[in-house]
């Protein structure tokens, strides 16, 4: 993935989502394969790969006595923030997430959204490019979703990359440019949304005229056609092909289908993901 971009990373309990995360993080060693960020491999030059590494851990933690600016500013030293820069830095990671006027707030009396900007903004300390965040939609009422969908892409919009995982499942349809969906600790597919919403996409075709007559013609069609059921009367719920549906549509055309209505039917996100970790994965 590149900068600017946000990944949602997917899978049933137990898939692996969490332990990918915390290895890309640099926090558990990969036991084989090779974990990189940015090139830089996590086994040979972890320092540097985690440098350009923010992680939140799906249960975010921190003292509950420090002060919301009192943490950050001990965050920003463990992070090699120079003494001179920290204050700075820590006003500008509060901004970002909207937490300034919490700044002397113990972490023991914050909501939990407010739990959650801190641990953004604990990412955030030292502009790292690569964001890893794990389950930060759980625990949050509706505009608190709502609010961190909004500092989600307003850090993609500074070229932040992104990659975080849920069970929120129209959260990541809503934010995120591509998807990973993991079983049993394989990957089944890596998609772009919009691809993975259009696979298995049915058409409802609308067509005038002699219905059974219509309905032989497009059985015709052939290879570009995959099934044809009947929804109504000159009414036809199809598959097609995404690549193959102008050569259908031309085909249907040619044979004399005077077609009044082509739409395609109208899938999310819990419709694919049902359909990929359904059935159990190869184990090796």
């Amino acid at each position: 993935m590149g900068k600017g971009e946000i990944l949602g990373l997917l899978g049933p309990n137990g898939a692996g989502k969490s332990t990918a995360l915390k290895i890309l993080s640099g926090y558990l060693p990969q036991s084989s394969g090779e974990a990189c960020v940015n090139g830089l491999s996590l086994r040979e030059k972890s320092l540097q790969a985690r440098a350009l590494v923010g992680y939140l851990p799906e249960n975010f933690v921190a003292p509950n006595e420090l002060y919301v600016a009192e943490y950050l500013r001990y965050r920003a030293g463990l992070k090699r923030i120079a003494r001179k820069q920290r204050a700075a830095e820590v006003l500008r990671v509060m901004k970002l997430v909207g937490i300034e006027q919490r700044a002397k707030q113990r972490f023991d009396a914050l909501s939990k959204g407010f739990k959650q900007r801190l641990g953004v903004a604990d990412c955030l300390l030292g502009s790292p490019p690569v964001l890893i965040l794990d389950e930060p939609f759980s625990g949050l009422d509706p505009l608190q979703r709502q609010d961190f969908r909004n500092i989600l892409s307003g850090l993609k919009e500074e070229g932040k990359a992104i990659i975080f995982s849920s069970h929120v499942l129209p959260e990541v349809e809503d934010i995120a440019d591509r998807v990973l969906i993991i079983h049993h600790g394989k990957t089944r597919v890596a998609a772009d949304i919009e691809q993975l919403l259009s696979i298995n996409q049915q058409v409802v075709i609308s067509t005038h005229g002699d219905h059974d007559e219509n309905l032989s013609k497009l059985v015709e069609c052939g290879d570009e056609l995959t099934s044809a059921v009947v929804l109504r009367a000159n009414t036809f719920v199809v598959d097609i092909d995404v690549s193959r549906r102008a050569d259908c549509l031309k085909k249907m055309i040619e044979r004399g289908i005077r077609v009044t209505g082509y739409s395609t039917s109208k899938r999310d996100l819990e419709d694919v993901f049902a359909e990929f970790v359904s059935s159990p994965a190869e184990v090796d």
